[in-house]
């Protein structure tokens, strides 16, 4: 496809990357199925009149689940909340996301607020720290459908071990399925790739205290997918290494030439 591909070649590429849509992924070696959730996404994101933050993060969730492997077993069940303590880090669509889901909560939002002061002091930041998420209710995630990939992704395969690192306050030893860290690392790079493809800033934020920065701005997804940088100051340090940012490249550039115009 050319640089600037026409409507009708546009219309066919999203043709062709429908068929891959509501499927697993394959493999990092399939290209095109790789390259149609790329270009999805970043459509998504892209500030178009059909674009919604909310909707890449709740694609980018399901495919996650569509594609990790079950072929193991885990310790993880419905009302084990052992590891729901640390700070979870989450890309602005997934910020978006789960605010659609609480804005209407007023004591999960300053439950939320609370924490996301815990977080920001520096005695927190210790690798010992530890808060329980407000999201939480009864020990069961109150947004498990819109949680973040990293509570997706953070599983184990022995509850002791998760008890001596949470509860104890042990040493981090949470062994986890290597499918399972191998595909939250490839996800990462897909969703990466489809915010440079976006044009938007590869970062992560603590996920309270964007989703405060988010419910207190007017009009915030539509400002962020118009190019507005409404997390200004939020974003955290988490230095890309030099193969990862080499991946992110590969993935946006199979992925690309792309019209995010819908």
């Amino acid at each position: 496809m050319s640089a600037n591909p026409t409507a009708a070649q546009r219309r066919a590429q999203a043709e062709q990357d429908a068929r891959w849509l509501n499927l697993p992924l394959s493999g990092p070696g399939d290209p095109a199925s790789v390259a149609a959730h790329v270009r999805h996404l970043a459509k998504l994101m892209g500030g178009t009149r059909r674009a919604s933050a909310a909707a890449a993060a709740a694609h980018w969730g399901q495919l996650y689940d569509r594609s990790v492997s079950r072929d193991f077993a885990l310790a993880c069940r419905e009302g084990c909340a052992h590891c729901c303590c640390q700070i979870v880090l989450v890309y602005a669509p997934e910020a978006f996301r789960i605010a659609a889901q609480v804005g209407d909560r007023a004591e999960t939002i300053a439950a939320m607020q609370k924490t996301a002061g815990t977080w920001s002091e520096a005695s927190s930041r210790s690798a010992n720290a530890r808060t329980t998420c407000p999201l939480l209710s009864d020990c069961r995630c109150s947004i498990y459908d819109s949680r973040p990939l990293n509570c997706r992704a953070f599983v184990a395969i022995d509850v002791r071990e998760c008890i001596s690192t949470f509860v104890m306050m042990g040493k981090f030893a949470v062994r986890m399925p290597v499918p399972v860290t191998n595909l939250r690392t490839f996800c990462h790079m897909l969703m990466m790739a489809a915010l440079r493809l976006a044009g938007k800033d590869i970062a992560l934020y603590e996920m309270n205290a964007a989703v405060g920065r988010i419910l207190e701005t007017p009009d915030a997804e539509a400002r962020w997918l118009a190019g507005e940088d409404i997390l200004r100051g939020l974003a955290q340090d988490v230095p890309l290494a030099p193969e990862i940012e080499a991946e992110i490249e590969r993935l946006a550039a199979l992925a690309a030439p792309i019209a995010v115009r819908a």
